[in-house]
C-alpha cells in the first residue's frame, strides 16, 4: 500500500519507505564503496532517483529490489568516477568496542581482511546480516532472492571466512 500511495504522489508514504529502507541502502552502498560518507551520499541520491522514477516501477511488490538496484548502479558509478575500488580501513567501524588485547585486535583485523576478500555479493549479504542485523527475509527482499538462496550465500561466505582464518592459524573447527 505504501508503494502504491507513494507512486500516486504521497510524500508521507514515500517518507515511510525511506525510513524502512534507508539503513539497508546505506549498507549496500557501504559494502560496495567501503566509505560511510560515500554510502550515505549514495543512499540520499538513491532515494532522490527513486522519488522521481517511482512512477516507472512496474511491479510494486519489488520496490526493495528496484531500490537496491538503483543503489548498486549509483555505487558502481561512484567507484568508476573516483577510480577507487579499494575498501577503506573503516570497514568494521561498526564494531563498537575495540578490544584492548592485542590478540583480539589481530583477530578483528584478520576477520576484516577475510570479509574484504569475499566477492561483492557475499560481502554485501554478510554486512547486511551481521553488521546491520537484517534477517534473511529482509536480505532476500532487497536482493530479489529466496530465503534459501540467502542462506546459501551466507553459508558459503562463512565457510570462506573460516578458511581464510584457518590459513592464518586463527580458527579451529
Amino acid at each position: 500500500m505504501l508503494v502504491s500511495n507513494a507512486r500516486n504522489g504521497s510524500i508521507d508514504d514515500f517518507g515511510q519507505l525511506y525510513q524502512r529502507y534507508y539503513k539497508s541502502i546505506v549498507a549496500i552502498a557501504y559494502s560496495m564503496t567501503g566509505s560511510t560518507h560515500t554510502a550515505e551520499e549514495i543512499a540520499q541520491e538513491t532515494f532522490a532517483v527513486a522519488c522521481g522514477d517511482i512512477i516507472r516501477l512496474r511491479d510494486l511488490g519489488k520496490f526493495a529490489q528496484w531500490l537496491a538496484g538503483i543503489c548498486r548502479n549509483l555505487s558502481r558509478k561512484a567507484l568508476r568516477d573516483k577510480k577507487e575500488k579499494r575498501l577503506s580501513n573503516d570497514m568494521f567501524a561498526l564494531i563498537a568496542d575495540q578490544p584492548e588485547d592485542e590478540a583480539d585486535q589481530d583477530l578483528i583485523e584478520n576477520v576484516r581482511q577475510a570479509v574484504l576478500s569475499l566477492s561483492d555479493k557475499s560481502r554485501e549479504v554478510i554486512i547486511l546480516r551481521y553488521y546491520e542485523g537484517l534477517n534473511y527475509e529482509q536480505i532476500a527482499e532487497i536482493n530479489g532472492l529466496t530465503n534459501q538462496a540467502i542462506n546459501g550465500w551466507i553459508f558459503r561466505a562463512k565457510k570462506k571466512i573460516a578458511s581464510y582464518l584457518k590459513k592464518k592459524g586463527l580458527y579451529n573447527e
